[in-house]
């Protein structure tokens, strides 16, 4: 393949990265059990969601990937938080672009 013509712009890209983390209803479900705690979650609490263990698992890693969440081992157990402070950053860009989207008028 050749090479791609135009750079996309990196809050653009961190934007669908945001965006794509959250677009399967698990890691929906993922982010809320982590918000109700505002410490460390120990791994057996998404033992409650529909899904093989890995599957889980690989929702948290991607979730993990895009860094809204923080991964911990600590004698034998694996512990996750949400990175509220990303999250929020990153909400208030969504809601930015959503907001310019609402607002544009058309060319005519």
């Amino acid at each position: 393949m050749g090479q791609a013509k135009y750079k996309f712009d990196l809050p653009d890209v961190e934007l669908a990265n945001f965006s794509r983390a959250l677009a399967l209803p698990a890691r929906v479900t993922i982010i809320r059990i982590l918000m109700e705690q505002e410490d460390w979650v120990d791994n057996s609490r998404f033992n409650e969601l529909p899904l093989a263990a890995e599957v889980t698992e690989k929702h948290l890693n991607a979730l993990k990937a895009v860094k809204l969440i923080r991964k911990m081992t600590r004698d034998g157990h694996t512990f996750y938080q949400l990175n509220h402070e990303l999250f929020k950053s990153m909400t208030g860009h969504l809601s930015t672009f959503i907001s310019e989207i609402a607002s544009h008028e058309p060319q005519k």
